[in-house]
């Protein structure tokens, strides 16, 4: 080795000089986080920006990988480098402020970079689109025959059509007009050549119509004193040099999205552009229709949408043809180039999570990302999250905004309590709420219900021995649905038809539906009123987005009388007429094995009362639980988020969970239950000692079962580590330097700032 490095020390430059090349630092698409250096040959020095797909050698084979350019700079030369192969194909760039998210995306929630960058690009900018084509060629290679008289004059034509080269099939029948069997006979006859070969097909933008905006019965609208406080509290944000970020923290009913709509106008008028992020597709789908009238140049972007659809609105968003962009959190990654303004609506969801690697939260991206642009942020709530609260009282950046109360004309409905005993009664529905529904209907006003339980029956129980029906990749509960007649694990999505006898063939018992859920408090309305017209959403219900867009127009304009749903109708959703609101079964999430299962019931109540007395008129907002002295349930009855905030955040504290310490949680799925646990085991201990050696505040919990402890197969064990603001990504690094992150497991999930505990 010394005796070939002294022979190429001639590839050195001579004392005094320095001998420069460009370089591109490129993530692979290969899992790993580590970034490759190459040399980019003249010839693509152009094209190889920052943003790029290229195509470089990889390992000792020097096989072609696709990656991604993160840096490209002009180093002083010390090695030789391998250089980049090509550009890969697809025509698109992404802007450099967004790899510089994506590393961020990737150093905080430990991810591969090429990851996080991919998940801001839809699917389809990614692989290049192709079209099957058939090519003709001369077999001479495009010279000319020395003899073309034995050919007919339409025979000619062609053969001199292709001395040019090669052309489409189409392309020589529309240029020369002779018909196909002209050019069979040429193939057959051997004077040309035929091929079917893929194209690509480039990438363009839907055109936007410049159309103006049509006039809306919220233009007229006065905003309140508290509203346009809030408003101007925006604004002023937006013009900050350094980052701002306000929390509208507004009663339901208080009309904060027409201060978001006012908001977005004025940062449109200043030049710039905003995004609107909300949790569910129902909801983007109705804040869609009534911004549509308020703005023409507006372009949507969530999850259930073609693949096609989403490249034409990335692509619209790159080219500045739009103003606003609305959708879920995939839509935080909208490429819009003036970007000033990013509102988050209902911050406080957990749909802004992705559960899928990269395990980014769309709120915390969003408020990384307008720190890079200069853009000002609002986070929009009547239930904020814990950590954003907390946010609120402890750093400088964040300004609280208060709406009070609503909109002139609506009045927050009365709120009860109601003790019910499903097991022993055997129905979902107290008296209370029978009479309350049947009274609303005769009145020709609508009522919705919530009940947060997929299907008919929570499970299935064996009446003689008790045996439960289980999925068998899951070991969860099998939930009836009984639509379908099937039992559904909603875990992996396993079906299978309905048993009627026991598993256990010793036994002989009969399985018998036990739990209630969604479809009995469907079955239990149209019971107690006969002539009400039920409208049932839940994701067994609503496939599409158009799915959703049609049932809450027609619960809008009056095609129902009840609607219910899960927990997808209790976020934002507007409807004047609704006079009753009923949570069934409302304080089952409080026993959930998981510390902000309180803040999750609290948060569901209020919103879902939130949905009543949108307009003039009494209405009454019922929550049955089986614990009617529940303290958190008073609070939410009582829309008292500030009293349950303090108690709430005075036992976390206590307690050393977030928003006073940062989780890392590390989840291990493997096969076989013994081996999956000594890995956990294994990595529980040499995470401890990583931990000492970074912070000695760090806490690393022993490794335990899951509580989903098998899912589609297998079993999960987890461990937790508890960690000081900024320090958990400095644990992360020195595991992964020092292997204390290897194990022999089937997978290992790094989830930073969990928000699924199962």
């Amino acid at each position: 080795m010394k005796d070939q490095k002294k022979a190429q020390l001639w590839l050195l430059g001579k004392e005094g000089e320095r001998r420069l090349e460009w370089v591109a630092d490129v993530a692979p698409r290969l899992g790993g986080r580590k970034t490759y250096a190459y040399g980019i040959p003249d010839e693509l020095r152009e094209r190889a920006r920052v943003g790029t797909l290229v195509r470089a050698p990889y390992g000792r084979s020097g096989r072609l990988i696709d990656g991604w350019v993160v840096r490209v700079s002009q180093r002083e030369w010390d090695h030789t480098r391998r250089p980049l192969a090509e550009i890969a194909p697809h025509g698109v760039t992404l802007p450099p402020e967004m790899i510089e998210l994506a590393e961020w995306i990737a150093q905080y929630y430990f991810c591969p970079t090429a990851q996080a960058i991919e998940a801001m690009a839809p699917a389809a900018l990614r692989a290049p689109k192709t079209r099957r084509v058939t090519m003709l060629r001369l077999k001479t290679d495009g010279v000319l025959p020395a003899d073309l008289s034995a050919l007919s004059a339409k025979r000619r034509t062609v053969v001199v059509a292709l001395s040019d080269g090669p052309l489409e099939r189409g392309a020589v029948l529309e240029q020369t007009g002779v018909s196909g069997a002209t050019l069979r006979a040429l193939v057959s006859e051997g004077w040309v050549e035929s091929s079917v070969v893929r194209i690509l097909v480039p990438h363009e933008a839907t055109q936007v119509m410049p159309d103006k905006p049509t006039a809306a019965q919220e233009d007229d609208y006065t905003l309140t004193g508290a509203q346009q406080r809030a408003l101007d509290q925006i604004l002023a944000a937006a013009t900050e040099p350094d980052l701002r970020v306000v929390t509208l923290f507004g009663v339901p009913g208080s009309g904060k999205t027409e201060v978001y709509v006012r908001a977005i106008r004025a940062i449109v008028a200043r030049g710039r552009q905003a995004i609107l992020l909300a949790p569910e597709i129902a909801l983007a789908t109705q804040i869609v229709e009534r911004l549509a009238r308020r703005f023409s140049r507006v372009a949507v972007i969530h999850s259930r949408m073609t693949p096609s659809q989403r490249r034409d609105a990335w692509l619209r968003a790159a080219s500045g043809d739009v103003d606003v962009v609305i959708g879920t959190r995939a839509a935080v990654f909208a490429p819009l180039p003036r970007l000033g303004l990013l509102v988050i609506d209902e911050e406080q969801d957990t749909s802004y999570k992705n559960l899928k690697s990269p395990l980014y939260h769309a709120r915390d991206v969003a408020i990384k990302r307008a720190q890079q642009l200069g853009a000002a942020v609002v986070l929009g709530s009547g239930t904020p999250s814990l950590e954003t609260w907390h946010n609120v009282a402890t750093l400088p950046h964040y300004t609280l905004s208060r709406i009070d109360e609503r909109v002139p004309g609506a009045e927050l409905p009365r709120a009860r309590i109601v003790g019910h005993d499903y097991e022993r009664t055997g129905q979902l529905l107290a008296l209370e709420t029978q009479e309350a529904l049947r009274g609303v209907v005769g009145s020709g006003a609508q009522a919705i219900l919530l009940h947060n339980r997929r299907g008919y029956a929570t499970w299935l129980k064996c009446a003689t021995c008790g045996l439960i029906a289980r999925c068998d990749r899951c070991q969860s509960p099998m939930v009836w649905h009984r639509a379908e007649n099937q039992i559904i694990c909603h875990r992996c999505e396993r079906r299978m038809p309905t048993p009627i006898a026991c598993f256990d063939d010793s036994c002989g018992g009969m399985f018998e539906k036990a739990g209630l859920a969604i479809e009995r408090v469907e079955e239990e309305v149209r019971r107690v009123v006969t002539n009400a017209r039920v409208l049932r959403l839940d994701s067994d219900t609503m496939h599409t987005r158009a799915d959703y867009a049609d049932a809450l127009r027609a619960f809008a304009d009056g095609a129902a009388d009840v609607m219910i749903g899960t927990q997808m109708i209790a976020k934002g959703l507007d409807f004047p007429r609704v006079a009753l609101v009923c949570v069934v079964d409302a304080d089952a999430g409080l026993w959930l094995a998981d510390f902000r299962a309180a803040e999750y019931a609290f948060q569901m109540v209020t919103q879902v009362i939130g949905r009543a007395g949108r307009k003039q008129g009494e209405s009454t907002a019922i929550i049955q639980c089986a614990d009617p002295r529940s303290t958190v349930m008073a609070q939410a009855a009582a829309l008292d988020y500030e009293a349950f905030a303090r108690d709430e955040l005075r036992l976390r504290e206590s307690l050393r969970q977030p928003p006073f310490t940062r989780l890392v949680r590390f989840v291990l799925s493997g096969e076989k239950p013994g081996p999956t646990r000594r890995e956990a085991e294994g990595l529980a201990e040499g995470l401890a000692r990583v931990a000492a050696r970074v912070d000695a505040a760090i806490r690393v919990e022993p490794a335990e079962s899951c509580v989903a402890a098998r899912v589609r197969g297998l079993w999960r064990w987890q461990v937790m580590a508890r960690c000081p603001r900024c320090v958990a990504q400095r644990m992360l690094l020195a595991a992964d330097g020092e292997k204390a992150l290897k194990t022999r497991v089937k997978r290992l999930r790094i989830d930073v700032d969990p928000v699924d505990m199962s």
